[in-house]
């Protein structure tokens, strides 16, 4: 399993974060989240396509590929919150 780096920012596209970056809010708004567990033979357009229209919220560095991937298939069916409220939103 692999960890892919995200530069996510208020006001342009998510990217892959550049080298040698580590995980944590930048002051000009800016978060660097890591996509942690991600299959070895995942590209990282993949990881990007994952998180399209995502930002994450305050204090959040990193997140589970497999809860992200869970979460977003939800939200395709219908579900707002990945199912954790019981309903369809």
């Amino acid at each position: 399993m692999k960890t892919e780096l995200i530069l996510f920012s208020l006001d342009a596209p998510a990217i892959i974060a550049a080298p040698g970056a580590s995980p944590g809010e930048g002051p000009d708004g800016t978060v660097v989240c890591a996509v942690e567990n991600c299959p070895d033979d995942l590209p990282p357009d993949a990881v990007l396509e994952l998180v399209r229209g995502l930002y994450p919220t305050e204090g959040v560095t990193a997140v589970d590929y497999a809860q992200l991937a869970a979460w977003k298939s939800a939200k395709r069916e219908g579900g707002c919150c990945g199912g954790s409220c019981g309903g369809k939103g």
